[in-house]
């Protein structure tokens, strides 16, 4: 599975809260070359943090702070423990390749040094402008459509801004009922605060399977939305040796898979049983 920025991931989720949304715009696919992209020589620059009131939630999570810098044709997002600063996650992308690397899942879980994988292509929301941000696109379709509306302009981080709310607690996908509601910049509908709130979400509690209801808030705050001078700017992933480097790139799946049925044949052949591969008995 291609990797996907939480915050876009949270944000995409919440738009699944209303069924059968038929968004105005779709969303670019990863292959999809941008609509709009970012003019050659410059950087669109984000930085958010995305948080879990203790009050709100009944489970914690760990904080976390995404940064962005999406060029012309290259992009990279760093996202790390908002207290720790460890690196949760790191991807380059350019038109041709993405190279993504993700820090182990749990104590125990996964790699202790994380994993690497390259993918053919971009990742489509490293390499799409604010004016072709998928999730903004979503916000405009749901507003169109009724199920979210304007509650107000105002200002936030010097940008013209726009207030807005869902029509009350609506269906979750996760079970119970969740409300939605967001600051997006006036002139691309591009995020810069939100809140995602599921008040009785069902959770089945193990060995006798006992259904509680739990709580969950997600608070998404943009502190940078900047356009910079891209000379000088790392969008290569950091040094992180001893991660396990996995090419996912169709050609090098291909070789993978030729070379272990080529290993399954020739131990078929050795130890004298049938080979599926062949339809024979080994010899």
């Amino acid at each position: 599975m291609s990797p996907r920025s939480p915050i876009v991931a949270a944000v995409l989720g919440a738009l699944l809260l209303v069924p059968s949304i038929a968004l105005a715009d779709p969303p670019r696919r990863a292959g999809d070359p941008p609509q709009n992209p970012v003019p050659v020589g410059q950087l669109q620059h984000m930085v958010i943090e995305t948080t879990f009131p203790a009050d709100k939630n009944t489970h914690s999570h760990h904080a976390f702070r995404d940064e962005r810098w999406v060029g012309h044709d290259s992009g990279r997002e760093l996202v790390t423990d908002l207290k720790t600063g460890k690196v949760r996650s790191d991807c380059q992308v350019t038109v041709r390749a993405s190279r993504c690397f993700s820090g182990q899942i749990a104590p125990g879980v996964g790699p202790k040094a994380g994993t690497i994988e390259i993918y053919e292509g971009g990742l489509g929301h490293l390499l799409s402008s604010w004016l072709d941000d998928s999730v903004a696109w979503g916000v405009r379709a749901l507003l169109k459509q009724g199920f979210y509306h304007v509650t107000g302009s105002t200002t936030f981080i010097g940008r013209p801004a726009l207030t807005i709310a869902d029509n009350g607690p609506s269906p979750s996908p996760d079970g119970g009922t969740a409300t939605t509601s967001l600051i997006v910049d006036a002139d691309t509908y591009v995020t810069l605060w939100s809140e995602f709130r599921n008040i009785d979400m069902p959770e089945v509690r193990p060995p006798d399977r006992t259904v509680r209801k739990v709580q969950f808030d997600q608070i998404a705050e943009t502190k940078v939305m900047e356009v910079i001078d891209p000379t000088g700017v790392k969008l290569t992933i950091g040094s992180y040796p001893g991660a396990k480097v996995t090419d996912m790139r169709p050609a090098a799946v291909a070789k993978r898979k030729a070379a272990a049925r080529r290993r399954a044949a020739a131990q078929c052949r050795k130890n004298k049983k049938f080979c599926p591969q062949k339809g024979l008995p080994g010899r």
